[in-house]
């Protein structure tokens, strides 16, 4: 008989954070932005900056694992995404409310990253060796196939309800039903009380010896690349109307 938790729970639990990038991050609010009269450029700039937390989340995964159990961050993250992504969709997706959209957007990606970490560790710390590789494997599906949800149940709302922030709290409610997993997984066992600072400092020291190797950097430049960023993967559906792609179209094939 099985002990503790089974991967399959990490497909579950990550599906809110894909959910929450395949609306903002993903060709559901690229598409509904072009449609709205907003330039490419400008919507590079809205998904780019929706990328910032991802970007500057390792000085805060230190936190994550210092202070508090993996089930509390895991819920403050929930909440943190669930209100996110019910305020970004009540702000109109326009060129007057741009620069608001885009810090909305921005402090609300924060609460996925916590999701992100809590579920990390959940799997760091809660599983044997040998479930670690499928856990793995159930969390980056969840990941991926939440995302396409999330992108599919945006473009799909967006046009059948009477408001647009009826599609927000739609998609707020999927990831708090997704979200309750967290309750079949074992109590967790109290954080040691460790000191926030040594961890960061060794957080930045373990990036700067990345950086100065001959592999990290490599690793590095690759992800800057265009190529390596694939960043053109997040302009689906902005592009879509240059190739007469309708809204279903964009929703099934991308979502």
């Amino acid at each position: 008989m099985r002990k503790g938790t089974h991967p399959f729970f990490f497909f579950l639990l990550i599906i809110p954070y894909g959910l929450s990038g395949g609306y903002v991050i993903g060709p559901a609010l690229g598409f509904i932005a072009r449609e709205n009269g907003l330039a490419v450029s400008d919507i590079g700039a809205i998904i780019a900056a929706t990328f910032f937390p991802h970007t500057i989340k390792i000085f805060w995964a230190p936190v994550v694992d210092t202070i508090l159990d993996r089930r509390k961050w895991y819920l403050i993250g929930l909440v943190l995404t669930v209100a996110g992504s019910a305020v970004s969709t009540a702000i109109p997706v326009n060129a007057t409310s741009m620069q608001t959209l885009i810090w909305v957007l921005m402090l609300g990606q924060i609460g996925p990253t916590v999701v992100n970490m809590a579920c990390e560790k959940a799997m760091a710390e809660g599983l044997p060796e040998a479930e670690k590789g499928r856990a793995s494997g159930w969390y980056w599906a969840g990941n991926y196939i939440g995302a396409g949800l999330g992108a599919w149940a945006a473009l799909f709302l967006y046009r059948r309800l009477p408001a647009p922030w009826m599609t927000g709290v739609a998609i707020a409610l999927a990831m708090l039903t997704f979200g309750m997993t967290i309750f079949f997984l074992p109590k967790p066992e109290a954080p040691l009380r460790e000191r926030v600072l040594p961890k960061v400092v060794a957080v930045l020291r373990d990036l700067r010896s990345m950086a100065f190797s001959r592999s990290g950097l490599t690793g590095i430049i690759i992800c800057l690349l265009p190529a390596g960023a694939c960043a053109i993967t997040n302009h689906w559906g902005t592009l879509a109307s240059d190739w007469n792609a309708s809204e279903d179209l964009v929703a099934w094939t991308t979502g």
